[in-house]
Protein backbone atom coordinates (compact mmCIF):
# COMPACT_ATOMS: atom_id res chain seq x y z
CA UNK A 1 0.00 0.00 0.00
CA UNK A 2 1.32 3.74 -0.75
CA UNK A 3 1.43 6.61 1.46
CA UNK A 4 -0.74 9.69 1.27
CA UNK A 5 1.25 13.15 1.42
CA UNK A 6 0.84 15.49 4.16
CA UNK A 7 -1.02 17.69 2.34
CA UNK A 8 -3.75 15.57 0.75
CA UNK A 9 -4.17 13.95 4.24
CA UNK A 10 -4.84 17.70 5.55
CA UNK A 11 -7.32 18.69 2.54
CA UNK A 12 -8.89 15.46 3.18
CA UNK A 13 -9.46 16.17 6.84
CA UNK A 14 -10.73 20.18 6.22
CA UNK A 15 -13.32 18.16 3.39
CA UNK A 16 -14.56 15.69 6.45
CA UNK A 17 -13.79 12.47 4.55
CA UNK A 18 -10.99 11.69 7.29
CA UNK A 19 -11.17 12.50 11.14
CA UNK A 20 -8.03 13.51 12.91
CA UNK A 21 -8.23 10.55 15.20
CA UNK A 22 -8.22 8.58 12.16
CA UNK A 23 -5.19 11.14 10.59
CA UNK A 24 -3.07 10.15 13.65
CA UNK A 25 -3.94 6.22 13.30
CA UNK A 26 -1.97 6.63 9.58
CA UNK A 27 0.65 8.57 10.75
CA UNK A 28 1.10 5.78 13.52
CA UNK A 29 0.89 3.01 10.94
CA UNK A 30 3.48 5.17 8.68
CA UNK A 31 0.91 5.88 6.09
CA UNK A 32 1.55 9.34 5.90
CA UNK A 33 4.57 10.49 4.06
CA UNK A 34 6.33 13.33 6.10
CA UNK A 35 8.87 14.82 4.05
CA UNK A 36 9.78 17.82 4.15
CA UNK A 37 9.61 20.36 1.19
CA UNK A 38 13.49 22.01 1.62
CA UNK A 39 14.57 23.51 -1.57
CA UNK A 40 16.93 22.26 -3.24
CA UNK A 41 20.38 23.49 -2.82
CA UNK A 42 23.38 23.96 -5.51
CA UNK A 43 27.00 24.76 -6.16
CA UNK A 44 28.50 25.57 -8.75
CA UNK A 45 31.16 22.91 -10.05
CA UNK A 46 34.63 24.32 -11.49
CA UNK A 47 33.12 23.98 -15.51
CA UNK A 48 29.95 26.46 -14.05
CA UNK A 49 27.39 23.67 -13.89
CA UNK A 50 25.23 23.44 -10.53
CA UNK A 51 25.16 20.40 -8.97
CA UNK A 52 23.46 18.58 -5.84
CA UNK A 53 25.37 17.95 -2.97
CA UNK A 54 23.86 14.68 -1.39
CA UNK A 55 23.94 12.71 1.77
CA UNK A 56 22.39 9.82 2.57
CA UNK A 57 22.83 6.71 4.91
CA UNK A 58 23.33 3.64 1.80
CA UNK A 59 22.23 0.13 3.24
CA UNK A 60 19.40 2.02 4.54
CA UNK A 61 16.13 0.23 3.02
CA UNK A 62 12.66 2.15 2.65
CA UNK A 63 11.59 0.82 6.02
CA UNK A 64 14.98 1.64 8.11
CA UNK A 65 14.55 4.41 10.78
CA UNK A 66 17.04 7.24 11.84
CA UNK A 67 18.85 6.87 15.13
CA UNK A 68 19.15 10.15 16.88
CA UNK A 69 22.73 10.05 15.85
CA UNK A 70 22.24 9.55 12.37
CA UNK A 71 19.15 12.66 12.22
CA UNK A 72 22.21 14.67 14.11
CA UNK A 73 24.44 13.93 12.01
CA UNK A 74 22.27 14.93 8.61
CA UNK A 75 21.22 17.75 10.28
CA UNK A 76 24.80 18.45 10.87
CA UNK A 77 25.94 18.36 7.35
CA UNK A 78 22.65 20.06 6.42
CA UNK A 79 24.20 23.25 8.07
CA UNK A 80 27.54 22.53 5.86
CA UNK A 81 25.61 22.37 2.77
CA UNK A 82 23.82 25.33 3.44
CA UNK A 83 26.89 27.06 4.11
CA UNK A 84 28.37 26.24 0.88
CA UNK A 85 25.17 25.63 -1.41
CA UNK A 86 22.85 28.20 -3.38
CA UNK A 87 18.98 27.52 -3.91
CA UNK A 88 18.07 27.79 -7.36
CA UNK A 89 15.04 28.49 -8.83
CA UNK A 90 13.64 29.65 -12.10
CA UNK A 91 14.28 33.12 -11.50
CA UNK A 92 17.93 32.41 -11.25
CA UNK A 93 20.63 31.34 -8.29
CA UNK A 94 19.97 32.83 -4.70
CA UNK A 95 22.33 32.48 -1.47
Amino acid sequence: MGKITVKDATDLVKKGLLSEDDLKKLENENLVSKRASNPKKYVKSANGVYVEPMFYFKGLKKDGKYTKDMTKMRKEVNVIIGKYAVVKNNEGVSK
